[in-house]
């Protein structure tokens, strides 16, 4: 199938941050960015963070730092800009994020944390900012090819569409939605045969289906969806099945501003796709407006 969602043609990335300790684990982030802002012609700054001493002194510009931002600015044909953290470096982040479109970091710096129940650099981020942040996992040499997003039936079903298409202006979108679990449980109870508890189960489906139809609605000036897919109650499992049968680069989740830890110990969907996916992960903030 193909919809078309009710929304404008996304922006372009105008500002994107990406960080790096300097180390091999933080080269995806860095090519994905570079790859990212030569698309958009958006401006580019590569941040240190020196996670090993994180309340140190005042740091100066890394002169790897430095170089990195000149081999993958000529192989682009971008500018790079060079930031080091000064003071601590949390602040100097959060000042950063705060003017950028898009922050890309890997899971060896996302999620870094100096303590079992510290907040990890990811943590932060999606706590302390309404920037939409990139977790990459994977080597960044070509556009996104494949997207899936994770949707709820409300309307924040378009903005998720409209982030996924800024990131892979060319990749095929594919939106997945799970029924809530009670839905299930009731199909599971049902003193019916099998029968009895499919025909609950379509009949479910049929009703997602024709509610996302209404928040995708066709317009001219929207994104193509190419398929809806319906899971059955469980999100992380729905979403990693799903990325494994197309191949998906990108998987794109909203996120609603919650206290750090009560995240972490009710398992958001985020958390649970870092542990269950491969492609990189962007995670959107979402306000009560989208709900």
């Amino acid at each position: 199938m193909n919809t078309r969602a009710d929304a404008r043609t996304p922006a372009r990335l105008r500002a994107v941050l990406a960080l790096t300790d300097l180390s091999a684990r933080a080269e995806p982030a860095l090519a994905r960015a570079a790859l990212l802002a030569a698309e958009h012609g958006a401006s580019l700054r590569f941040m240190y963070l020196p996670l090993r001493h994180p309340t140190g002194a005042t740091q100066a510009v890394p002169p790897r730092l430095a170089q990195r931002c000149r081999v993958l600015g000529r192989r682009h044909g971008i500018g790079i800009e060079p930031v080091a953290a000064q003071g601590p470096w949390a602040q100097r982040l959060l000042r950063e994020a705060g003017q950028a479109d898009l922050v890309l970091l890997t899971s060896g710096i996302g999620l870094h944390r100096r303590a079992l129940w510290a907040r990890t650099v990811l943590d932060l981020l999606l706590h302390a900012t309404q920037t939409p942040v990139l977790l990459v996992q994977r080597a960044a040499r070509v556009p996104y090819r494949q997207a899936l997003v994770a949707v709820d039936l409300n309307h924040e079903a378009p903005r998720l569409l409209q982030q996924a298409q800024r990131l892979g202006e060319r990749a095929r979108l594919t939106v997945c939605h799970s029924l809530q679990q009670h839905v299930q449980v009731a199909a599971n109870s049902a003193a019916g045969a099998l029968a009895a508890i499919e025909a609950q189960r379509s009949e479910a489906r049929r009703r997602a289906l024709v509610h996302l139809g209404r928040l995708l609605r066709h317009d001219e000036n929207g994104l193509a969806v190419h398929d809806i897919a319906i899971g059955h109650g469980r999100p992380g499992a729905d979403i990693a099945a799903r990325e494994a049968e197309l191949g998906s680069e990108l998987i794109v989740v909203g996120r609603r501003r919650q206290p750090w830890l009560l995240d972490r110990l009710e398992r958001s969907l985020s958390h649970q796709l870092l542990a269950r996916v491969r492609g990189d992960l962007l995670h959107v903030p979402l306000t009560r407006e989208d709900a």
